[in-house]
């Protein structure tokens, strides 16, 4: 079956080879594809809510890292329900969702494949504020960590730049008091990081959200207390050996369809690469919302 696909690149990636080999041998296999290429922040949005417009359009795939899929996904969503399915050809520094999902980011033409020969799945999408996530929402340390590493250093070291700018921010952040209502439940203290997933894993591939499903129509929520006994640095570095096996005593972990989280203080979140900043957080999820190609 040929398909239809509009393909909204990075500008940082769109001159790679391995790209423009991949779109010339799906268009040889007599697939239609259109190529838009984003020169600055906003343009995925835009792109992708203009290919709403496109008749016959199958799918729009977002090729770039988790902030290049998370701008196409508000494109589409941006009027309701979209039409398009979402693909995806993971080509940044951390790729998380697609790490998460299982669709490679070392062989484009397998992601690819994905893409072509895998019916789109209905799965659920996040909003926080009223912008969508797809994957997962951090908040406090590893976000200051993500709003604060260089983009030239991303490009230059990967993965590797969130920890050396992790190392600068440690001694200086201090836990913030925050509050999370839902309906009769009710959480408040004082908190080093949070996570809300409708997938898995954030940070280079540290599995905060591990019960997380993508279609059961529920965001997973992980807190990280302040915890006197348990300094920042040994979290974190127990994170990143074993994500939260073995760390259930301090940690904090819910699931709700919605809630609010309310900060004494201004909090830095993450949604997917989108930096967001405020005092009040109103969480839900829209379930069976988009469709996307999975393996």
């Amino acid at each position: 079956m040929h398909k239809h696909i509009r393909v909204i690149v990075n500008g940082k990636s769109a001159g790679e080879e391995r790209f423009r080999q991949l779109i010339e041998r799906t268009r040889q296999h007599g697939h239609e594809v259109s190529v838009r290429v984003t020169f600055e922040k906003g343009d995925a949005e835009r792109f992708a809510a203009e290919a709403l417009t496109v008749d016959g359009l199958d799918t729009v795939v977002a090729a770039g890292g988790d902030g290049t899929l998370n701008e196409v996904l508000q494109g589409l969503v941006a009027k309701g329900k979209p039409g398009p399915a979402l693909g995806l050809l993971p080509m940044g520094t951390a790729n998380d969702f697609a790490g998460g999902v299982g669709i490679s980011d070392s062989d484009l033409n397998k992601a690819m494949a994905v893409i072509l020969q895998k019916k789109p799945r209905l799965i659920d999408v996040g909003q926080v504020n009223g912008r969508h996530f797809i994957n997962v929402v951090t908040g406090g340390f590893g976000s200051e960590v993500t709003v604060n590493t260089n983009p030239d250093l991303k490009q230059w070291l990967g993965k590797f730049s969130y920890l050396l700018t992790g190392i600068g921010k440690l001694f200086e952040f201090n836990p913030i008091e925050v509050t999370l209502t839902n309906g009769d439940t009710h959480w408040q203290g004082a908190l080093m990081a949070l996570a809300v997933g409708n997938g898995w894993q954030a940070g280079g591939g540290i599995r905060l959200c591990p019960d997380a499903k993508l279609d059961d129509g529920l965001l997973d929520i992980t807190l990280l207390p302040h915890n006197r006994k348990v300094g920042l640095l040994d979290m974190l570095d127990a994170l990143s050996r074993d994500g939260l096996a073995g760390h259930e005593s301090w940690v904090k972990r819910f699931s709700a369809s919605e809630f609010t989280l309310t900060t004494e203080a201004p909090l830095h979140i993450n949604l997917d690469g989108e930096p967001m900043k405020d005092s009040q957080f109103q969480f839900k999820v829209l379930k069976h919302y988009i469709g996307f190609h999975l393996p």
